[in-house]
């Protein structure tokens, strides 16, 4: 991978919410340390199953090339 194409990648944590009735939902950080924080936080409460907190990068202008490829048909 190239430096440039690098530069444009983000790295985001993604936080999953698994509450006791089966319902999910979900928030992304920027930081690892605000996930966990806001993850403890979260598990504190008697609905709360499960939170997990995993990493993914973002490319930054990844909504332009769809918006190309779709305009290509």
């Amino acid at each position: 991978m190239t430096e440039k194409r690098k530069k444009h990648q983000l790295e985001y944590f993604r936080l999953t919410i698994i509450y006791t009735d089966g319902e999910f939902s979900g928030r992304v950080f920027k930081d690892r340390e605000h996930a966990e924080k806001y993850a403890a936080k979260q598990m504190k409460s008697p609905v709360v199953k499960k939170t997990k907190v995993e990493a993914f990068i973002k490319d930054r202008h990844e909504w332009r090339k769809r918006r190309i490829d779709k305009a290509d048909g």
